[in-house]
């Protein structure tokens, strides 16, 4: 028996990891569904999900919403997921601004905002804050913010320079600001049923149309129907000035399936003469039946959207599916978890001198790895390209070549060593990756030379693996891949003016794409904080 203990133990983290990779059970609103659905936000199509994860992780620093932090976990407080919090967020703020969900660390922020201090007993952990709680400080907010970006602009400091407080205030205002496109995203962030205030505006089009028209000729017009139709548009320009994400699909895809828009944009193109898209329609539907607490009508139109989606944009749901699955497998923080596990049974076994330990370690840090591979084999699928394109991939990658040096290490000497380096420092680089995913999506990549697939995985590549491979195995990775990077630097000479010039140059297919979907995101600069008028 003592002897199948390393293969009894990673049987049950192998199980214990495959029951997460399990959907969630669902009773009433069909959440997992909607978080399925594409969008595109930072210059690349992802499901809701991701945006719903990544916003949060930025706003509080973890993928789920704790509604009561002021109870500690043995008090069982109330916790969301992600897209449960942003389906709030876009279709019921105001109850979603009730939730702390905004995590306030310097106390010289905690006091400009004027939020109250830790006590149990008023519902305060001192750390998490709701919109609410902030909205009446925004005006202090955006001075300190303008305060500092004045002064950057002028080039008199850089961002290097800002002292602790600086830094929190300017944290602080990205949070913010994300949070109120979120708010801006589906519908105005003042709308109460938006299915039917859609119909509204539908209908006061002819007669507010006319009325503008009028009123520009110097003629009589109706005030009635033109104060009511350039209220809809005033309204549906703040949408779009906060610059949300694009939730609606081009109308003719067979031109440019990249030409995503925001639903305030494609708002104001109606006023225009155009006419309302599906999208918006079934958005509406969803974000009125999901304001009346109606499941049913909800899950319908979503299943609705869904089904007509997929006759064009079949490639971007079955992306937006993939990516929904590698959330929920979350492979790099299971990982951590098992090279945690690992790295106590590798270290015991010095102690207790026993060997079942340390075989029960390298079996463990096996398992680790296998799942470590697998996430970063699928962040390849679902970014169409190799495993390094921003800091986030590089401490991924460079975890995982230093978790393999270690076991091949082990392989030969069996003294606990490899596989207490394989488990640390795999389990500090992905802590570091965690870190560095709270500034937004980690699967966006890094600007020009990065969009590009071949050559710039050769020379990330090098230097990474020359980081994390130069002190082990005479650096045999590093003289392998300064070859297949000189080779490379070779071809690119030799094939300058072909097609080799536009990927390396970020100028590719998908290198157009993303800057063509950033140029989309970024048409409109964003109001002042806390302004709601244009």
């Amino acid at each position: 028996m003592k002897k199948r203990l390393p293969l009894i133990l990673t049987g049950l983290m192998a199980a214990w990891f495959l029951c997460t990779l399990r959907a969630p059970k669902e009773n009433d609103f069909a959440y997992a569904e909607f978080g399925s659905l594409p969008i595109v936000f930072n210059g690349r199509v992802q499901p809701i999900d991701s945006l719903a994860r990544n916003s949060l992780l930025q706003l509080r620093e973890k993928q789920t919403a704790n509604l009561e932090p002021w109870k500690g976990w043995n008090e069982k407080p109330k916790i969301i997921p992600a897209i449960e919090w942003l389906a709030n967020v876009m279709m019921k703020p105001d109850a979603a601004d009730e939730w702390p969900v905004f995590r306030v660390d310097h106390p010289e922020l905690t006091a400009l905002l004027k939020l109250p201090e830790k006590d149990k007993q008023n519902r305060q952990d001192g750390k998490h804050y709701s919109w609410n709680q902030i909205q009446p400080s925004l005006e202090a907010m955006d001075r300190e913010s303008k305060r500092i970006g004045s002064r950057e602009q002028r080039k008199e400091t850089d961002p290097s320079q800002r002292t602790p407080y600086e830094n929190a205030v300017m944290k602080m205002h990205e949070r913010l600001v994300l949070y109120m496109r979120l708010k801006n995203a589906l519908q105005p962030q003042d709308a109460g049923d938006w299915a039917q205030e859609l119909g509204e505006f539908e209908s006061a089009i002819p007669a507010g149309v006319a009325a503008v028209r009028a009123q520009q000729a110097g003629q009589k017009y109706d005030e009635a129907a033109f104060g009511k139709f350039v209220g809809f548009v005033r309204r549906f320009d703040v949408m779009r000035r906060f610059e949300p994400p694009l939730l609606v699909p081009p109308r003719h895809q067979e031109v440019s399936r990249d030409d995503w828009m925001r639903v305030g944009d494609a708002l104001i193109g109606v006023a225009r003469g155009e006419t309302i898209p599906p999208s918006v329609r079934y958005y509406a539907a969803m974000a009125s039946a999901f304001r009346e607490g109606k499941a049913d009508d909800f899950n319908q139109k979503v299943a609705e959207y869904r089904a007509a989606l997929a006759s064009n944009f079949a490639r971007e749901l079955a992306k937006a599916g993939r990516e929904l699955f590698f959330n929920r497998m979350q492979p790099f923080y299971n990982a951590m978890v098992i090279y945690v596990l690992a790295g106590i049974l590798a270290r015991a076994s010095w102690f207790a001198l026993s060997d079942l330990l340390r075989r029960s370690a390298v079996w463990l840090i096996g398992l680790a790895l296998v799942i470590h591979t697998c996430g970063l084999v699928m962040r390849m699928v679902l970014e169409g390209r190799p495993p390094v394109t921003n800091l986030y991939s590089s401490a991924i990658f460079i975890g995982w070549g230093a978790c393999v040096l270690g076991l091949v290490l082990e392989r030969f000497y069996k003294d606990g060593i490899g596989a207490v380096v394989s488990s640390g420092v795999g389990f500090v680089t992905l802590i570091i990756a965690h870190h560095l995913a709270l500034g937004g999506d980690t699967m966006e990549m890094m600007r020009a030379v990065l969009d590009t697939n071949f050559w710039p995985w050769c020379l990330h590549s090098y230097l990474e693996c020359g980081e994390g491979q130069k002190s082990g195995a005479d650096g045999l990775w590093h003289r392998l891949l300064r070859h297949v990077v000189q080779l490379c630097r070779h071809r690119a000479r030799w094939h300058l003016g072909g097609p080799i010039v536009g990927p390396v140059l970020g100028l590719g297919p998908e290198g157009k794409r993303r800057a063509h979907h950033r140029a989309l995101e970024r048409a409109h600069p964003a109001p002042a904080l806390g302004r709601d008028d244009p």
